[in-house]
């Protein structure tokens, strides 16, 4: 273990008991971009890794779905359905970022009242850092490291931007589209994007438009009967329901949780998360590559000048794409 002040013993054995304020400092060290706490928190996880057996146990579910469509009150009552059931639980709200501050515009913790009055819940927003798919680019560290303290179940919220929030399906065990009752064009089952990665379909607001809501669901099983590059031809998977109805969302948790179940036993539920291993690496070598080529100066100087080049119309986008990483042929 490292002694130095950001990173000892008496740290790390708080953060093994969960500890909420080692928790969320432990978060904050992951989301740095500083290169310093990016190397101690990498440390810090290893070294958990290594003297944690309890990590597999954890459930991670995303949740995603437009603006609007009720995904926190979802998450909200899908929660306390959880902590009735003994469950530890961990929400990870990815909320849109100020381009002023840079820190998060909603706020969810506020929109989850009941949940972050429970001992046994840990909510944490992150702002997204401007990162397309739904999710912050630190998330996939975030997942881990909350499985590593012993969460039973941890919900991901992304940001709800509609179509493209599909890397959330890459970093968890089971994916939740919440759907709205009237969802405009009635081929939205046909598009691409989230509708085929997703794994779960729950209709929201059926209690104030019931009819819209089950024609919603008649239009997206018919879509998904035929449509060739679904995950499943469950159509049970595709629930109408309300997310301020704690009964029914028993009932569809009940789905969710038993469809993990039978991953276990039929092996599906580690072929994934193996898939999802081999995705976050090598989103990671991305990342390193990335950061380690900003870090030379020279490569610095030489964009800075390219910059100035395209502001000035010297030049255009691709010319000094060409010029500083040449494709070759």
């Amino acid at each position: 273990m490292n002694d130095s002040p950001d990173y000892n013993q008496e740290f790390f054995a708080r953060l093994q008991q969960g500890n909420r304020r080692a928790l969320a400092r432990a978060i904050s060290m992951i989301e740095s971009r500083h290169p310093k706490i990016k190397a101690q928190a990498r440390a810090l996880m290893i070294a958990l890794g290594q003297t944690n057996s309890v990590a597999e146990h954890s459930l991670k579910i995303g949740i995603t779905g437009p603006p609007g469509v009720g995904k926190s009150t979802f998450i909200e009552g899908f929660g306390q359905n959880a902590l009735k059931r003994g469950m530890r639980l961990c929400v990870l709200p990815i909320d849109p970022t100020s381009p002023l501050s840079g820190g998060s515009l909603l706020g969810d913790r506020t929109r989850m009242e009941n949940l972050s009055k429970s001992e046994n819940c840990f909510i944490r927003p992150s702002p997204s850092g401007q990162q397309s798919g739904g999710v912050s680019w630190a998330t996939r560290d975030v997942l881990r490291l909350c499985e590593l303290v012993g969460f039973d179940l941890i919900l991901v919220e992304t940001v709800g931007v509609g179509q493209g929030e599909t890397d959330v399906c890459s970093m968890v065990d089971s994916s939740i589209l919440i759907y709205p009752p009237q969802g405009g064009d009635e081929l939205q089952g046909l598009k691409k994007g989230i509708l085929e990665v997703a794994d779960f379909f729950f209709i929201n607001k059926a209690d104030i438009l019931p009819e819209a809501a089950s024609k919603m669901q008649m239009d997206l099983r018919s879509a998904f009967s035929v449509l060739p590059t679904f995950r499943h031809k469950n159509l049970d998977f595709v629930f109408v329901g309300s997310a301020i109805d704690l009964e029914r969302l028993d009932l569809f948790q009940d789905l969710v949780f038993d469809h993990l179940k039978a991953g276990l036993t039929s092996g599906n539920f580690q072929s994934r998360r193996k898939q999802n291993s081999l995705v976050a690496f090598q989103e990671g070598i991305k990342e390193r590559v990335i950061t380690r080529a900003l870090s030379n100066k020279s490569l610095k100087s030489k964009i800075r000048k390219l910059e100035k080049k395209i502001q000035s119309g010297e030049i255009s986008v691709l010319e000094a794409l060409d010029t500083l990483l040449p494709l070759k042929a």
